[in-house]
Order: structure tokens, then sequence, then C-alpha cells
């Protein structure tokens, strides 16, 4: 175990979250340089979608991965089923905003010109008689269907782009010291292959660059609904806790740490803080970071015992490390 682990959950596009937490948890400089040793960093994935700041997240996560190296600490980055999903051509979640990063200068200014055209036209043709209508819809879908960067976004995420290329090297779940870490959750199926398994399963998966969902067969951990990246039966199931015990033991860990399913989704819990199940054996770390509603948290554990950081440097204790039984 490293002298200090940091967990951060799903940061949905929040690019400003991943900075506040990182230079609060003294992990960056100011000029958001590595500079904490004998430190992992865990990142629990679903960087991408919904935020206006994935692109930048994804480079400061894959930059603080060399330099942290230099450190004697480690940046570890866990596969998400967004990232699974725009590698495979599946941009369902992302938003204009998103392709927006990939886009030049001159594109951008075109396109806020011709969005200032299509708020004034729409205005227009839905005001009668002094009264407006709403237009946020219309205009929602007129920015998805023109918005510049969409042709280097899937480039990019392709197998053989910078982004793609990236998260098909990284892992669905790994363990340090004795927490595990996993996007959804171990159903018995994939505990039973062991984390080297699994690993080499996710390789061979992607050896072939699959394109689409479609060119992986459907029980496979990548795309599977019982799969590492998408599980939630190992929080919201009745056989839940006994799945979590199972995935604990067989990996010889005392506490496993998700993302994938918000805390404020979940009975006892709420945006900003993370909620741990099961006498402490599951932490879920998906405090709503790049929502709405949410805020965000860090967690990290010293001398066994798990914190809360929060960005107004708040340390919060949740509970020991190791089973209190």
């Amino acid at each position: 175990m490293p002298k200090r682990l940091v967990a951060i959950g799903d940061l949905n596009g929040d690019d400003g979250a991943l900075l506040a937490m990182a230079r609060g948890l003294n992990l960056v400089d100011k000029n958001h340089n590595w500079k904490a040793h004998n430190t992992h960093l865990v990142q629990l994935g679903d960087i991408v979608n919904r935020g206006a700041g994935c692109k930048n997240a994804l480079d400061l996560i894959m930059r603080w991965t060399k330099e942290a190296k230099k450190k004697g600490s480690r940046v570890s980055m866990i596969l998400g089923n967004h990232e699974a999903m725009v590698t495979l051509g599946n941009e369902a979640w992302c938003t204009p905003e998103e392709y927006l990063e990939f886009a030049t200068i001159e594109e951008r200014a075109r396109f806020d010109l011709e969005r200032s055209r299509v708020i004034y036209d729409l205005l227009t043709s839905e005001s009668q008689g002094g009264r407006t209508g709403p237009i946020s819809g219309q205009l929602r879908a007129w920015e998805e269907r023109n918005v510049p960067g969409r042709a280097r976004y899937a480039a990019a995420f392709s197998a053989d782009g910078t982004y793609g290329k990236f998260i098909r090297s990284l892992p669905a779940a790994i363990r340090v010291g004795s927490v595990l870490f996993v996007h959804g959750g171990l159903t018995p199926r994939f505990v039973d292959m062991g984390l080297q398994g699994l690993a080499d399963h996710l390789a061979d998966g992607w050896r072939g660059k699959p394109k689409t969902a479609y060119d992986l067969p459907p029980d496979h951990a990548i795309v599977a609904e019982d799969g590492p990246l998408w599980d939630r039966s190992s929080i919201l199931s009745a056989r839940a806790r006994d799945q979590v015990e199972l995935a604990l033991k067989a990996t010889q860990s005392t506490c496993m740490m998700v993302g994938h399913t918000r805390t404020d989704h979940l009975d006892g819990g709420e945006c900003g803080r993370p909620l741990p199940l099961f006498d402490h054996q599951l932490i879920c770390a998906d405090v709503g970071i790049g929502t709405s509603s949410g805020r965000a948290a860090a967690l990290f554990v010293e001398r066994d015992t798990i914190w809360c950081w929060t960005p107004d440097d708040k340390k919060i204790r949740v509970c020991p490390l190791h089973d209190s039984k």
C-alpha cells in the first residue's frame, strides 16, 4: 500500500473538478504538474460524456500517468462504460460542448455566429401576440446536428486515435493494497477469471480492433450488462452483499470502491458524499461530479482510515479501511 491512496469517481467531463481535487490534495503544483511522492491516484472511469472538459481531463490523466512515475507515485484510470461506448462509436451521451473541444477556433467562431442567427429565428417563430414559447429544446437539437468537431472526435477515440488507444489499454479492475477498484462491480463469472484473467480477456477483446459493440460477443466484459463496466447488481440486487464478499475474498481485498452508480440515487446517499455499504466493504464513489446537482469530493486512505476531501478543504472521516467486525 502506498503512503497515500486517492480515489476519484466519475467526472462526467468536469475537468475543473479534477483540477480542484488534484490541487487541494497536493497532488499537483500550480502549473498542474504532478508533485506528490509515494501516492497512488485511481480514477474510477467515466471521464467522458455529459461535460465540456472531457478532452482536457483525459489529457491531464494521461500526462500525470507519466509524470507520477518520476516521483515514485502512480496514476491509474479504470475503464468506465462511457469510455468503452465512445471508443466503440456510441456517442449517445456526447454533448455539443464535448465535440467543440475538437473544433478549430475558426469553426467555433462560425458555429457561435450561426447559433446566434438560429436563436433569433426561433424567437421570432415562437413569438405570437407578445408571448414567446420555449426554444431550448429546438436550439439543443440544432446544436447537436450542426456542432463542429464530430469527425475529429470520432477519429481521436477510434482504435488508432490518441484517446482510443489509451482507453483500450485501461484495466477493468485493479487492486491497490487491500482495496479493489472497479467501475461498476464484479459479478461471479468475472470474479472467477481472476484479475489477470480479466485483464487478458479485455486485451483479447480489443485485439481485433472492434469498431462497434456488435463486433464483440454480447457476453464479453466490455459490453455485457453484468460486466465490470456496467454491473449494478453488486449494489442494487438482493444478492449484492454476497457478490461483494465473494469478489473481496477471491481478490484478497478488504474493500471494493466503485463508481457508475450515483450516491444520491441510493438509500442513505447524497450528492458530494461517498457512501459506504455492507460494513464498509463497498464504497460508492460516484458523488455526482459534473451533474447539475453534483459536488466534487475525493476519497483518500491514510492510516487504515478512508477519508473524504471536498473543495472547501474539509476532511471528513468515512469509515475504517478494514472490516470492524
